[in-house]
């Protein structure tokens, strides 16, 4: 069995995380917006699917997003994460 999931690029750090000034961290509207994106498409690709006690290996591909000014205005690649069995 093989599972392929394509996830959206996250935002980056200093988007993801939010900084108070009195030093505490909190993950920012753009950081809860990814993890919903996230939580979605995994719970709508999962459904059915079940490894049980069989050992699972993980690919992980990630592919950077194009930068619009040097792609021509193309969407950027997205990241590709890979379930296979061994």
């Amino acid at each position: 069995m093989r599972l392929e999931i394509a996830l959206p690029y996250p935002p980056s750090v200093n988007h993801y995380d939010g900084h108070t000034r009195f030093g505490g961290v909190y993950v920012t509207a753009k950081g809860k917006e990814y993890r919903q994106m996230v939580a979605l498409i995994l719970m709508g690709e999962k459904k059915g699917v079940s490894f049980g006690a069989a050992p699972v290996s993980v690919s992980i591909g990630v592919h950077l997003p194009l930068m619009p000014q040097l792609s021509g205005g193309r969407p950027s690649r997205m990241p590709t994460f890979r379930v296979l069995p061994p």
